[in-house]
């Protein structure tokens, strides 16, 4: 089986990687389900591709230092998804503002 993890320099070849592995029988008994990732390489800038299972893509990712966890998934046509917001305010300039009840209101 190949590594539960790539590495591709275009999205095409990520892309071609993900249909070619969900070709094989023994891949999608398993419940194989793969991801694709894109992000910055350090420290050229170039856009490059991952292909991961889930659980190897969050382990790596607490592994990168804070100031590198600039990774983006990208959504595959065709596969389900799930829609999440990722709500942020700047604490120290709303120190009235409760998260919390803020998170819940937003999701009535």
């Amino acid at each position: 089986m190949a590594p539960a993890t790539q590495i591709f320099l275009t999205q095409d070849e990520a892309l071609a990687h993900i249909s070619e592995r969900q070709k094989n029988e023994t891949n999608i008994n398993l419940g194989e389900i793969l991801y694709l990732f894109s992000f910055e390489s350090q420290p050229d800038g170039n856009r490059q591709y991952q292909v991961a299972d889930i659980d190897i893509f969050f382990h790596e990712y607490y592994q990168l230092p804070a100031n590198q966890r600039h990774i983006y998934e990208i959504i595959i046509d065709k596969k389900p998804s799930k829609l999440y917001f990722d709500l942020e305010y700047d604490i120290a300039a709303n120190p009235t503002i409760d998260g919390s009840k803020l998170t819940n209101n937003f999701i009535k």
